[in-house]
């Protein structure tokens, strides 16, 4: 509906009396829902504006008491809608508060851009305007469906066409960007709102299933900015005529005003609905332990491990960060701490990759710690040169990056093993490698020589020694997933690209460039390179998404791209060969080094 195109009008008249019943208006201090607040407040209603902003919700309830509220009551309850938590924490505080609701208004969008990403690593459009909002409407359900059952009582909850998606599988899917221009945005914006008519749509299916007699659905305000905006929603909470053509109304998508209409053909689509539903639950980790090594860097906010530990901690798992740093790790988990770590917790554990006694230690000790492991994260690396030797006469970028890594999993492996056998286990194993491993083709792994080639000094033929060490993570990968899989362990093993960020080690690679070309290896990189908190989403996704078990056949073994894609890697990273050589040489070394 266009703002020059006509419609039906409502009155305050063409409502049903709501003295007693109780209703929540998100976002309802502003806008269309400061009208549908006082179309219902005048009715008699007592009505929460569920908003962030304390002071401008006071100020908005002062101009509508002005204006005339007559019996009805306005109540403020806090909610910051960009994140699941708060909207968590609203339905309980509310819950302590009354003992019914009739109508829940889910109003609040954020409809202009730029739409970036939340502390959360979710794109902000579909955080703010669907998924705080299902976590709200969730944990009010229960009250909702208890009011339903009372005699007389009407229960409605409220919740596109610019966009069709393929797919709603996955954080990829869910977190889908069309670019950063406004006509992009546009787009980016639609998702959500096809997303309110599929989580509209999908509600109303499982109400039904419980023959609970509530009516869900999702409107258009009409593209209108008076009060004409707020009557569908006045008339969808409101009038007589939704209650009398329920089942017309149940599930249904309705324009101005009270028109049922049809809404896009991906909004009618069931597999959408049920693929937003299961990627809107995704994992929970409470009780499951997590190593996530080299998780500590919180340089530029922080480094791809501090962001998938942030990811993992507030899925409620209990999460070590396996690091040489003491002091690095404490100060990050005091951050990550004051930053929200809902109910999982935090712990450090000792390891230095380039030392593998180091890393055989490190193992040693968790052991003694825990008697379960439910994913480890290979994540710690270097990534720049100079590209030296250790004190045994290793590559660091294959010590730390592959030889550490190895040890550390072998160390481990017989947990992992006992977890996987425990009922409803999902184990996984995650080793970060990268495209790097494109970079390299050697004919050969056999011998010290092979395992320690440099490809010389300059920055560019560091690229080459580190390209090599992103080949083993990826030749590990993958013989690793083959022993486990003729021991008949059930554990995925990954190798993932986490895409091309702005990590610390970047950083440090542009502090090492002379002076005179920083500027422009700095405007290089800035232009190459995506912000940390994306590069984390494809290890928190091949950690914890249930996407990952239920294609575990496809998964195992697998190089996945960002997000979740599974892609074939380098030629070379095929090579069962090579995978067989490295393996060798590997116990050669570690053999000589009496480990």
């Amino acid at each position: 509906m266009w703002p020059f195109e006509s419609h039906r009008r409502i009155s305050e008249e063409d409502l049903r009396d709501l003295h007693g019943k109780v209703i929540i208006v998100t976002g309802g201090y502003s806008g269309i829902g400061y009208c549908t607040t006082q179309f219902l407040v005048r009715k008699g209603a007592k009505v929460y504006l569920a908003t962030r902003n304390e002071q401008g919700t006071k100020d908005a309830m002062e101009k509508l008491e002005k204006e005339g509220i007559g019996d009805g009551t306005l109540h403020w309850l806090k909610i910051e809608l960009d994140d699941p938590r708060s909207a968590k924490s609203a339905a309980e505080e509310f819950l302590k508060k009354e003992e019914r609701l009739d109508i829940l208004i889910n109003n609040a969008g954020k409809g202009n851009g730029p739409l970036g990403l939340t502390k959360d690593g979710l794109r902000e459009s579909m955080a703010v305007n669907y998924l705080g909002h299902f976590v709200f409407t969730e944990n009010l359900l229960p009250l909702l469906i208890q009011i339903s059952k009372q005699e007389g009582s009407d229960v409605l909850s409220q919740g596109h066409t610019m966009v069709s998606p393929t797919s709603f599988v996955g954080k990829e899917n869910f977190n889908k960007s069309w670019g950063a221009s406004w006509t992009s945005d546009l787009s980016t914006y639609g998702l959500s709102k096809l997303a309110n008519v599929l989580h509209t749509k999908h509600l109303q299916r499982r109400l039904n299933e419980q023959k609970v007699d509530i009516i869900c659905m999702a409107i258009h305000p009409g593209a209108v900015m008076t009060p004409n905006g707020a009557m569908n929603s006045a008339y969808t909470a409101a009038s007589p005529e939704v209650k009398a053509k329920a089942e017309a109304f149940k599930g249904a998508y309705v324009d101005p005003v009270g028109k049922i209409i049809d809404p896009s053909p991906a909004a009618r689509e069931e597999r959408l609905e049920n693929e937003l539903y299961d990627t809107t639950l995704e994992r929970d980790l409470h009780g499951k332990v997590i190593i996530v090594t080299g998780g500590y860097r919180v340089l530029c906010s922080s480094g791809i491990g501090y962001c998938t530990t942030q990811f993992l901690v507030r899925k409620g798992a209990k999460v070590y960060l396996a690091t040489r740093s003491e002091q690095g790790t404490k100060d990050a988990m005091e951050k990550l701490e004051k930053e929200g770590i809902g109910e999982g917790s935090l712990h450090w554990l000792k390891i230095e990759l380039d030392d593998p006694r180091s890393a055989k230690s490190a193992a040693e000790e968790f052991l003694k710690k825990e008697d379960r492991l439910d994913i480890l994260i290979n994540n710690a690396g270097k990534a720049t040169g100079p590209m030296g030797m250790t004190k045994d006469g290793l590559r660091d970028s294959m010590a730390i990056n592959y030889l550490g890594h190895f040890v550390f999993t072998e160390n481990l492996l017989p947990l992992l093993i006992q977890t996987s056998k425990q009922e409803g286990s999902d184990v996984r194993i995650i080793n970060l490698s990268s495209r790097g491993h494109t970079l390299v083709s050697p004919a050969s792994f056999v011998g010290k020589e092979n395992f320690n080639k440099s490809w010389g000094p300059s920055w560019t033929n560091d690229l080459s020694t580190y390209g090599l060490s992103k080949l083993a993570n990826v030749l590990h990968t993958k013989h690793l997933q083959r022993r486990l899989d003729e021991q008949k362990a059930d554990i995925i093993c990954v190798a993932i690209h986490p895409g091309a960020v702005m990590t610390p080690n970047m950083q440090k690679f542009l502090d090492n460039r002379p002076s005179w070309s920083r500027p422009f290896f700095r405007f290089l990189l800035n232009l190459m390179f995506g912000p940390m908190r994306e590069g984390a989403m494809n290890s928190a996704y091949t950690a914890a998404s249930p996407e990952v078990k239920a294609k575990a056949k496809a998964f195992k073994g697998a190089y996945v791209d960002p997000v979740g894609k599974i892609v074939d890697p380098s030629p070379a990273a095929r090579e069962e060969r090579l995978e067989n050589e490295l393996y060798d040489t590997t116990l050669e070394i570690l053999k000589e080094l009496n480990i």
